[in-house]
């Protein structure tokens, strides 16, 4: 009887690491898939490091759809080339842009840069690009997000990125065609609060 005992126990151990395993698995997974509040805090944060608060998840499927952040209101939408050309006419309200993923960061998908087409053959680095940040890193996007249509909605910030914050971004894969010669670089870029994209 005794032995049954022991048998029956070493067969029921095994079966309760399974199942505690498989909760554990689901919670990284609901926590991965759920999309994060926007955190109201100092928006300066934003240039700061990554505390690891959003997802960097890869897209499995082409047609997949992502949301981020807050939803997206009704506002029109602003066209890339007028806000690269008259940022200061910008600067007060949140604005809402589509564009297309030029390239996002390769490390978490804490920023990405958006233009208004595709790259055209032969020129893979476009000039009309903006670089997008998310408040306060309260969310992030997909590692392979380039060559995704993007909504964004958010504020337009003129800013002088220091020599540190450059490399460490370009190493990421950013790129800064307006860069100073200590280093540092000028950019425009939205700081987002929501943003939707999707393949096609």
């Amino acid at each position: 009887m005794i032995l049954t005992s022991r048998r029956l126990g070493l067969s029921i151990f095994p079966l309760i690491l399974l199942l505690g395993g498989c909760e554990s698995t689901a919670g990284k997974a609901a926590e991965t898939t759920s999309t994060p509040p926007v955190h109201q805090v100092n928006e300066d944060a934003t240039d700061g490091p990554t505390q690891g608060r959003g997802q960097s998840e890869t897209l499995r499927a082409e047609s997949e759809f992502v949301q981020r952040g807050a939803p997206l209101s009704h506002r029109p939408v602003t066209p890339i080339s007028q806000l690269l050309a008259h940022p200061k006419n910008f600067t007060e309200e949140k604005v809402k842009l589509q564009g297309v993923v030029q390239r996002a960061c390769t490390k978490r998908g804490c920023w990405m840069e958006i233009a208004a087409k595709p790259p055209e053959p032969g020129h893979p680095q476009r000039q009309d690009s903006l670089r997008i940040t998310f408040k306060n890193y309260s969310f992030f996007v997909p590692l392979n997000a380039q060559g995704m249509q993007a909504t964004v909605e958010g504020r337009l910030e003129v800013k002088k990125v220091p020599k540190e914050r450059v490399d460490h971004l370009k190493a990421e894969g950013a790129r800064f065609p307006h860069q100073n010669a200590d280093g540092s670089a000028n950019e425009l870029r939205i700081v987002a609060t929501g943003v939707e994209l999707h393949r096609g």
